[in-house]
């Protein structure tokens, strides 16, 4: 064989996925960010564009507009988490749906936006409104989005990922800025205190609703908190030991917002682990290096049977 064609081979060979193999790398990580520092910000500011990348806006297509409903995290090319509640109190078909990546302000779409079509909303089975138990949906899309500076997964814990070394925790959405008020048009972050179960559940604080699929996380003086629009989006934890972000909650429920003793109530994906996977393995999970694996594989392969044929 010859040389050139031998190292054609070994680059078509890269592209083919290992079972079973966790691409850590390719997640958690803000290309135009610097490693965060302890910020303690009353009730959020302004993000930087950019600054989270696997924050969607999750939209609905009503009379030729689209409206903002909740917020939607990027765990790979075609698969996007958000709170169930978002769409089992709308009843829309999945065609209606949108997500949109690369957003800072929504008021004005940047070169950096793109719009992706819903090709299936997948509410958790035993979601339930009154309790709020089981609030997690996937969004399945149609195309693969192709990541940029602006457009990265974040790691989702999977039994065995060691988080022992996290320190900073962010919430972040486009949802009101007080109860009941205008929604913001720029995205916002603040720091959030990760609150034990035991303290949430106390009389004057959720009074034995959390349960160990959820965490609370914000402040006992309510100087922090998520809002209306900020559902289904993440809350998001650095872990100093390799240097990346992971998803330890999507935003679920709150009393108001900012209420003392009334934080912020997340989903714990971790506990969702073999939904996720099965939900993904049922519709057609796709195993991708950053959006183009499949087509940059089909590319190498075709190059190299050209080759061979061309020699004979």
């Amino acid at each position: 064989m010859e040389l050139t064609t031998a190292v054609l081979l070994l680059a078509c060979v890269s592209w083919i996925p290992i079972p079973g193999a966790a691409r850590t790398t390719d997640c958690g990580s803000r290309p135009l960010m610097v490693n965060p520092i302890p910020l303690r910000v009353l009730g959020g500011q302004d993000t930087l564009p950019g600054a989270w990348p696997w924050q969607v806006s999750v939209q609905l297509k009503q009379h030729g507009t689209r409206t903002h409903i909740c917020g939607g995290i990027i765990i790979d090319t075609r698969w996007v988490l958000s709170a169930a509640h978002c769409f089992s109190e709308k009843l829309s078909p999945s065609s209606l749906w949108v997500v949109v990546t690369g957003l800072h302000d929504r008021s004005e779409f940047s070169a950096h936006t793109r719009m992706m079509v819903v090709r299936k909303v997948i509410v958790h089975h035993q979601f339930e409104a009154r309790s709020m138990i089981n609030d997690i949906a996937l969004l399945h899309l149609r195309s693969a989005m192709e990541y940029s500076d602006y457009v990265q997964p974040i790691c989702v814990p999977v039994n065995g990922t060691v988080l022992a070394d996290i320190h900073l925790c962010f919430i972040t959405g486009w949802g009101m800025s007080v109860d009941y008020g205008p929604s913001s048009d720029i995205l916002q972050e603040a720091e959030v205190d990760l609150i034990p179960t035991n303290i949430c559940n106390q009389r004057s604080w959720y009074d034995g609703m959390i349960t160990e699929k959820m965490q609370c996380a914000g402040y006992e003086n309510g100087s922090a908190d998520g809002c209306q629009g900020d559902s289904g989006g993440p809350l998001q934890c650095f872990n100093y030991q390799d240097q990346k972000f992971y998803l330890l909650g999507v935003s679920s429920f709150g009393v108001h917002c900012g209420l003392p003793r009334k934080v912020g109530v997340f989903t714990r994906p971790l506990q969702y682990e073999g939904w996720i996977r099965r939900m993904r393995e049922a519709n057609g999970a796709e195993t991708t290096h950053g959006g183009h694996a499949a087509p940059s594989l089909l590319r190498c392969l075709l190059l190299l049977l050209s080759m061979v044929v061309a020699r004979h």
